[in-house]
């Protein structure tokens, strides 16, 4: 009976032990899906709320845009430009007190500015606020010569890409194209002005690269994460290990080319 007894213990014993492992591998799995699931919420949290904030920026760069669009469309009259020689040297002066408004109280861009075509009196117009050297306070920059209109660039894509393609248009980063701002970095959001069915010029704001590069790669999601930026095309603009340029849909053989396609068409990624 003893015997009998030692092997129903023994008996009893083992099964605690495998039932015991067993509850340990589910409590162990649930718990690894619960942090799994609490990881991925936090996640998309966080890139909602930095992505929220990089909207707002971006949008207000447009709003701004969109309000010089506005003061030209609304106040420059196309027939005293006609009539009178002095109009553009006037019409330039009304104005710019309000240009240099917007971009002192734009919380992101420091730059502002409308340049208007040659062609309006056959000379070179533009009025452009900036805060160049990261003084706090925006000064009305040098006036561009005539040179400046006449050979298109990838530089100046600010000003020709809107006139061709008749709509807003956002840049990838370029160079200053003057002596005295060659050093910046731009990404310039800009659109062409109309008034009836002319072409007046081009309106544009401006985000200083440097300082959008440095805040984006401060941004860490846990001890791994980071943020990226790519233009329309999936190239890396900012990134920490991919070239400036480089095509997201190329990288390891076309890997991540569905992720690509995924964030072009807008469609969630997590």
């Amino acid at each position: 009976m003893s015997k009998l007894s030692n092997r129903i213990v023994l008996a009893i014993t083992v099964l605690t032990i495998l039932v015991s492992f067993a509850m340990g591998y589910v409590i162990i799995d649930r718990a690894f899906d619960i942090v799994e699931k609490e990881s991925r919420q936090k996640l998309i949290e966080m890139a909602h709320r930095i992505g929220s904030e990089f909207d707002y920026e971006v949008r207000e760069v447009e709003n701004i845009r969109e309000q010089v669009n506005n003061l030209i469309e609304t106040t420059l009259d196309l027939n005293a430009l006609k009539t009178d020689p002095n109009y553009m040297k006037n019409y330039k002066a009304e104005i710019a007190p309000i240009i240099e408004r917007m971009a002192s109280n734009a919380k992101v861009s420091r730059s502002v500015y409308v340049f208007f075509d040659p062609s309006l009196d056959g000379n070179t117009n533009d009025v452009w606020y900036a805060d160049l050297h990261g003084t706090g306070q925006v000064v009305r920059q040098e006036e561009f010569d005539r040179s400046f209109y006449e050979n298109p660039s990838p530089e100046k894509d600010w000003y020709f890409k809107p006139k061709e393609l008749k709509r807003p248009y956002w840049t990838d980063p370029y160079r200053g194209n003057t002596y005295f701002d060659n050093y910046l970095i731009y990404i310039s959001h800009t659109a062409p002005i109309y008034v009836g069915n002319k072409f007046i010029g081009v309106a544009g704001a401006d985000f200083y690269f440097d300082e959008l590069r440095n805040r984006i790669r401060d941004i860490s999601l846990y001890e791994t994460g980071y943020a990226v930026l790519f233009n329309d095309n999936m190239q890396a603009l900012i990134h920490p290990t991919m070239e400036e340029g480089v095509s997201l849909k190329d990288i390891n053989e076309g890997q991540y080319a569905w992720l690509a396609d995924k964030m072009q068409n807008g469609e969630p990624v997590i």
